[in-house]
């Protein structure tokens, strides 16, 4: 049930659309089937055609249109048989309709990075798993919260300030502690 639509927009299993106060939720899946030691991803021609459709849609809505998927986008650094096959048709459909955020995971690593986007460049933020204690900092938990705030009126062509808070596991103290906040 986590995984679908609100009831009012299931029209397809993907993407998914979730809306929640200001904030639009779109949910792309990238799993399919693989041979052993491999985790590599593909959206796929018609759940792109959908995620394009939808992200028109919504432009005018005045929602904040979040993207969710589990691959990154970027191929940098990333083994062949771990990447998204179609990162380059999500990019281009991300330039073409907009978006004014995308989350993923998969890399159990932080990333920071931008992809051109219809209006302005689209932040593109990879997080570390929240379960991992790690035992050295760069693979320490982390997870992320984000402040959504409109801009009225818009600044820059955009119409949000998204704020991401990161928040770390600390084994001194056994918790969660603030770790870095930035605007995005």
């Amino acid at each position: 049930e986590y995984l679908q639509s609100d009831a009012q927009e299931r029209t397809h299993d993907f993407p998914t659309l979730r809306i929640r106060g200001p904030v639009a939720l779109i949910g792309v899946s990238s799993a399919q089937p693989t041979n052993l030691f491999y985790a590599s991803g593909s959206v796929g021609k018609e759940q792109l055609a959908r995620l394009e459709q939808l992200l028109h849609d919504l432009a005018e809505s005045g929602l904040c249109r979040v993207v969710l998927l589990h691959h990154p986008l970027s191929q940098e650094g990333i083994p062949q048989r771990r990447r998204l096959s179609d990162a380059q048709a999500v990019r281009d459909v991300l330039q073409r309709a907009g978006a004014d955020l995308v989350l993923h995971g998969h890399t159990h690593r932080t990333s920071v990075l931008t992809v051109p986007g219809r209006d302005n460049d689209i932040p593109v933020i990879g997080v570390r798993s929240s379960s991992a204690i790690g035992h050295t900092p760069h693979k320490r938990s982390r997870y992320h919260l984000y402040r959504i705030e409109r801009l009225d009126p818009p600044h820059d062509n955009r119409r949000f300030r998204i704020t991401m808070v990161t928040r770390g596991y600390d084994e001194t103290h056994g918790c969660f502690l603030h770790a870095t906040e930035r605007v995005l």
